[in-house]
């Protein structure tokens, strides 16, 4: 590589990420084999919504309004934190679910980057979103 080129390497980072914050991705680029390969977007998440906090901030200051309290900041920033502890709880056992039903009870090996095993999970994933959200509405009377 030359140094032209990677003179543009940590803007071009910079701006892959922002984009990773609107979904505004190369498909290609968010693919894995395997789940130790995927990067934890979390944490590289928090500087971009920092950098969001402070620009509303300055331009809510620009225009004359009062800007953002530190106490709503603080409060902002914590809510997310345990509602995203939750979640972490909640999706490591999601995983784990899923980790052993794949290796105890998989009755197919579908290749990870065939079109087809991408279509079958987007309809199976909405499928059983439906309806878990049916049965959040209390529509979904199940008997045992």
């Amino acid at each position: 590589m030359d140094e032209a080129n990677t003179s543009y390497a940590p803007s071009m980072d910079f701006f892959k990420g922002v984009g990773r914050m609107f979904y505004i991705i190369n498909p290609k680029d968010m693919r894995y084999e395997d789940p130790e390969d995927v990067p934890n977007f979390y944490v590289q998440s928090w500087p971009y919504f920092l950098l969001f906090m402070i620009l509303e901030h300055i331009i809510l200051k620009l225009e004359g309004k009062k800007g953002i309290r530190l106490n709503d900041g603080i409060t902002s920033i914590s809510n997310g934190l345990f509602l995203e502890s939750g979640r972490l709880i909640w999706r490591g056992a999601e995983y784990y679910t899923y980790t052993w039903v794949n290796t105890h009870w998989r009755l197919v090996d579908l290749s990870w980057d065939s079109v087809t095993t991408w279509v079958l999970a987007i309809l199976g994933v909405d499928f059983c979103y439906y309806w878990m959200h049916r049965a959040c509405h209390g529509k979904l009377i199940i008997f045992l």
